[in-house]
């Protein structure tokens, strides 16, 4: 349905960039996915319900951006990630 790129630019000029797609399945549910770098699609949080409702489609995107950052933070620590992105 809708494709999103989200950065955000860091003090050291570092940039953080994550994709997220918007997609309807055949069984008319909409969810988030989350594209990783390896280009791995992760199922994200459920917007079926709310289906035409773009501001809350935008703030679950920046909830979703911020638990990719933080589970990518995790990981890298190896620290346990099995939760973060439900």
């Amino acid at each position: 349905m809708r494709a999103y790129f989200i950065f955000t630019k860091s003090d050291d000029s570092r940039d953080t960039r994550r994709y997220f797609v918007i997609k309807r399945f055949k069984n008319g549910k909409i969810f988030i996915l989350y594209a990783n770098p390896e280009c791995e699609m992760l199922l994200g949080e459920e917007l079926t319900e709310h289906t035409g409702d773009m501001e809350y489609e935008y703030w679950r995107l920046v909830r979703s951006y911020a638990k990719t950052i933080l589970w990518e933070m995790r990981e890298n620590k190896g620290e346990d990630t099995t939760e973060i992105l439900v």
